[in-house]
């Protein structure tokens, strides 16, 4: 009896680990599960853990945790319909489960009917976003309104650039498109894009009014606008609990660099840090406010992906049949902790005029940075980014300074006497990220080899080779490209881009995250 129920053990556990490879890939980061049993029979609790680094680890649990407690769900119910069973269809459909729960919010308590619909809707999506017209790939932009759509989309565009039309009738999603073809071409999320209601029928049409900007652009700004604002007010609350228990550690760092300094007057600076974040988290907050998530969901087909912008703030892609996170949140999240929290002891040596007006500069950089990466990866273009650590707080970098960080590396021997060089140039300084045209860094992007920044995000190189150490590899990592980017890290942030438009991070030389 007791080797059968070891057995049993065994065999759960076993599928429990197979299970969690699938949602690891699904999610992008690494996933721990533990089942616990019920006083119920073939009932069981599911719990699941992140391994995220202790200095990142309580932001991204915090965010993290809806898209976890929502697979933990779905697995609960799937073990209770097969009496506590990991069926074949268990793994089959446990990540579109999940996926198509976070797509739509209603989805776990809806109807079978209304089940049908969703699903022959991602089907019909899919279908489309294989096709071409006149040789060249559908792309294709839909809003989603569950109820009152009419009424709604006439509101929520009323004072944007962009106009909603009704359509006399509403017409099944498919029909429109099968009827005239001409709307594959029209519909191309630039100008114009699709308004569908909650049975999937199309009632009108977004158009983009004159001389404004494209309507994927006006809408995924606004999106990322306010998940960045959310991000930025939990990273804020996150360093002020941290200010608290670093304190000694700060005294100790401004103490070095204004040795006159008390404790009294580092105490005191600490103190106004801490109102000027709060100050912070307050204007941030009145933003999201005025602003307002959207009150739909935003669907782009681009070049055989289909990306749900969901309600729960969370970016679901379909690719060639296969669902996959794109959790932006967690991704600036990650990188604003690692830039900020090491910067703590040298913000408050700053002085709180001086800390506004660097966090105003950096937050543009900010920005601009994670929108390069969303760029990046939606024109699938391959490209690797890496963030040397830096305690100095500048806006632009002498070469003497850059040339010094750049051989502490041991890593990094490029030639720092080419003419292309000049491009990066403002005056006789490196330009800071804010400083250049955002076509430009793409261009930077697009030339084989790394692009290198400071922690501050001026630009101290690009098209550089990464010396790897001989024989140097890590679990999970493939490609000389990744093991590099992973390899780099060891001085701070490495991000790549790879060609099919997936983003991996990596943190002191360990895989964070990849989108």
């Amino acid at each position: 009896m007791k080797g059968q129920e070891t057995n049993e053990i065994r065999w759960l556990d076993d599928n429990v680990k197979r299970l969690d490879e699938l949602r690891s890939r699904f999610m992008g980061f690494e996933v721990v599960t533990k089942l616990e049993k019920t006083n119920r029979d073939s009932e069981y609790n599911v719990q699941s853990r992140t391994s995220f680094p202790r200095q990142i680890h309580a932001v991204n649990n915090k965010i993290a945790g809806d898209l976890l407690n929502a697979s933990n769900r779905i697995l609960e119910n799937q073990l209770e319909a097969t009496e506590g069973n990991f069926a074949q269809s268990l793994f089959l459909t446990h990540i579109k489960e999940t996926a198509l729960s976070l797509v739509f919010g209603s989805y776990n308590k809806a109807t079978a009917e209304d089940k049908w619909r969703m699903f022959q809707f991602i089907e019909d999506l899919s279908e489309i976003s294989s096709r071409t017209y006149e040789s060249a790939s559908v792309t294709l932009g839909i809003l989603y309104f569950k109820e009152d759509a009419v009424d709604k989309a006439h509101k929520t565009f009323a004072d944007k650039n962009m106009e909603f039309i009704p359509l006399d009738t509403a017409e099944p999603f498919m029909d429109l498109f099968n009827g005239e073809k001409a709307f594959l071409r029209l519909i191309d999320n630039r100008s114009m894009a699709l308004v569908v209601n909650e049975t999937f029928a199309v009632i009108g049409i977004l158009r983009k009014k004159n001389d404004g900007r494209s309507i994927c652009s006006e809408l995924e700004d606004l999106i990322f606008t306010y998940n960045i604002n959310a991000v930025l007010e939990q990273v804020y609350g996150d360093l002020i609990d941290k200010l608290g228990d670093l304190k000694q550690k700060v005294f100790r760092e401004v103490k070095k660099q204004q040795p006159e300094s008390t404790r009294k007057s580092v105490y005191q600076v600490i103190n106004a840090y801490k109102e000027l974040l709060l100050k912070n988290i307050e204007v941030i907050q009145l933003a999201n406010k005025t602003r307002e998530y959207p009150d739909f969901l935003y669907i782009s087909v681009d070049n055989d992906r289909v990306n749900f912008y969901t309600q729960s703030r969370m970016v679901v892609s379909l690719v060639n049949g296969i669902w996959k996170m794109r959790h932006y949140d967690l991704f600036v999240a990650s990188i604003l902790q690692k830039l900020m929290i090491s910067k703590l002891p040298f913000y408050a040596a700053l002085g709180a005029d001086a800390f506004k007006k660097h966090m105003t500069r950096a937050f543009k950089g900010y920005n601009r940075l994670f929108r390069t990466f969303i760029d990046l990866s939606r024109e699938q273009k391959s490209s690797v980014y890496l963030i040397i650590d830096t305690p100095d707080i500048l806006h632009g970098i002498a070469e003497s300074k850059t040339a010094k960080l750049l051989k502490g590396t041991g890593f990094l021997h490029s030639e720092r006497k080419r003419r292309s060089l000049l491009a990066i140039k403002k005056g006789k300084k490196n330009a800071n990220l804010i400083d250049l045209d955002p076509y430009l860094i793409k261009s930077l992007s697009a030339i084989d080899g790394a692009v290198v920044l400071d922690s501050n995000l001026n630009i101290l190189s690009f098209g550089e080779t990464i010396s790897v150490s001989p024989g140097q590899s890590y679990n999970g990592t493939f490609g000389t490209g990744s093991t590099a980017a992973q390899f780099a890290s060891k001085h701070g942030i490495a991000v790549k881009v790879s060609e099919d438009g997936d983003i991996t991070l990596f943190i002191d030389q360990k895989k964070i995250l990849k989108l």
